[in-house]
């Protein structure tokens, strides 16, 4: 992508940003559920249980689990939102193709 002006420097740092926090998160979704997984695993082999769980019903690592994939629909949301903002104000400015391949970027 050729930039023109400062604007479209500022806008496409902020868009990889984005985006890295994106992978970040769920990188971060995918630690807790090996976690959970781990951590159900030892309790069954110390024939334990977990207390919060059964007080509450789930786990201090289900909330957490929970919490990350509110805040990935939330960042998801939000680039698609940045994405229509973009395409409306300048389509020549940033190619869809170029957002596609961000977005596949941070599904990997």
């Amino acid at each position: 992508m050729v930039k023109n002006s400062y604007l479209e420097y500022e806008t496409c740092d902020a868009e990889h940003g984005t985006f890295q926090l994106r992978r970040q998160a769920d990188e971060l979704l995918q630690r807790l559920i090996v976690g959970r997984e781990q951590s159900e695993q030892r309790l069954m082999e110390c024939g334990r249980r977990d207390a919060i769980k059964c007080v509450t019903g789930r786990s201090a690592i289900d909330e957490a689990i929970e919490t990350t994939r509110s805040m990935i629909r939330e960042m998801d949301a939000m680039l698609e939102e940045m994405n229509t903002q973009l395409q409306e104000s300048s389509p020549a400015a940033v190619p869809t193709s170029h957002m596609a391949s961000l977005v596949a970027d941070c599904n990997r």
